[in-house]
């Protein structure tokens, strides 16, 4: 009745309808917007697509990128839009807004209200189960990530696929991971680096080595320092030390050609080498070698911290001080990953920079 009551330009019988509402301990946004209604001119779509457009450059990027302040102050602009047009395609834009600033209750809820005005909307399905998957409901968050595939509309990237054999692989499932893997390959033409090298990962760990090998030649073929890098990460993840170290080797005869960061990479991957198949001692020696050549550089954060954890296990407990005052001081400087999707990251770099000051 309320809308009717709206649409009529009957205020008071609105009114009406709100405080029965209130008394009875009703909340709902569709409510809360049609009293912000009462009295105004709402603005037309294509004003409401250029706000968001703005909106969007303004506060979203922001927030996902850190700014906590973005987020406080963009949401009641954001408000005010789903106000304007209350509904599931504002809901889906507001959760998306919540989760890009990791509150994931408020984005659920907004989520599950687009959900019981329309079950089959595949954006907030999608955006339910990332919220799922962030909280480490894995089995729901595929459930969701399903439906919103089952539903989904021309426009809706295939991405969404890689986005179910991420889910696979958390839940241990490697040989489902690869079939989705699959799937997102052939739809986009084998050309997604990051997600390649992930599909090989996955069939090496179903034993199927050949499909992987040529899955990274094929990806890789004309970068021979990233098809080595990304090649003996797989062979060590799939415990495969002879094939890591038959790569290692010709990559290491290459050493005078290559440039910090690929010498970097190069150490990083012989110092896991040693680490997973080797001594703990050389792991130590190559980690510190990869530190010299990555020092200053994108990564460093990332070097250090295995760095650190190379040293903790391995009881080197003099260099592991050393390397966690050196990413204490990094992070503090360049506040990288203080606030990250990359949850997982942030809490590794943050946890290695503070091990050694609790024991």
């Amino acid at each position: 009745m309320a809308k009717v009551f709206l649409d009529l330009e009957r205020p008071e019988d609105l009114k009406s309808v709100l405080k029965d509402a209130k008394e009875q301990g009703i909340e709902s946004v569709i409510l809360d917007a049609y009293q912000y209604q009462m009295g105004k001119t709402v603005p037309d779509t294509e004003v409401l697509d250029e706000k968001l457009a703005q909106f969007r450059k303004e506060y979203f990027t922001k927030v996902e990128n850190g700014d906590i302040e973005a987020y406080r102050q963009g949401l009641p602009i954001l408000t005010e839009y789903l106000y304007w047009y209350p509904g599931t395609y504002m809901l889906v834009e507001r959760g998306l807004f919540h989760r890009a600033a990791h509150r994931y209750e408020e984005a659920k809820a907004d989520f599950e209200k687009a959900l019981a005005e329309n079950p089959r909307q595949p954006y907030a399905l999608n955006g339910l189960s990332f919220v799922y998957k962030f909280e480490g409901n894995y089995e729901q968050a595929l459930i969701c990530l399903k439906r919103a595939n089952r539903y989904r509309d021309p426009e809706m990237s295939d991405v969404i696929y890689a986005d179910m054999a991420n889910l696979y692989s958390l839940m241990g499932n490697y040989k489902e991971a690869a079939k989705a893997y699959e799937k997102f390959a052939k739809k986009t033409g084998f050309r997604y680096q990051y997600h390649m090298s992930k599909y090989a990962t996955c069939l090496m760990r179903c034993g199927e080595v050949d499909k992987a090998a040529q899955i990274l030649k094929s990806t890789y073929g004309e970068n021979e320092v990233d098809y080595f890098d990304e090649a003996c990460d797989v062979y060590q993840i799939a415990g495969m030390p002879e094939k890591a170290k038959e790569l290692l080797d010709k990559w290491g005869s290459r050493k005078k050609t290559l440039d910090n960061r690929d010498k970097g990479a190069y150490y990083g991957k012989m110092a896991w080498q040693e680490l997973l198949f080797g001594t703990g001692d050389k792991a130590v020696e190559y980690m510190g070698k990869m530190l010299d050549c990555m020092g200053g550089l994108g990564a460093y954060a990332d070097s250090l911290s295995d760095a650190i954890f190379t040293c903790i296990l391995c009881g080197n407990d003099k260099k592991g001080r050393d390397y966690a005052a050196k990413l204490r001081l990094h992070l503090e400087k360049t506040k990288q990953r203080v606030y990250s999707d990359m949850v997982k990251s942030a809490v590794y770099e943050r946890t290695m920079s503070w091990y050694y000051t609790k024991s």
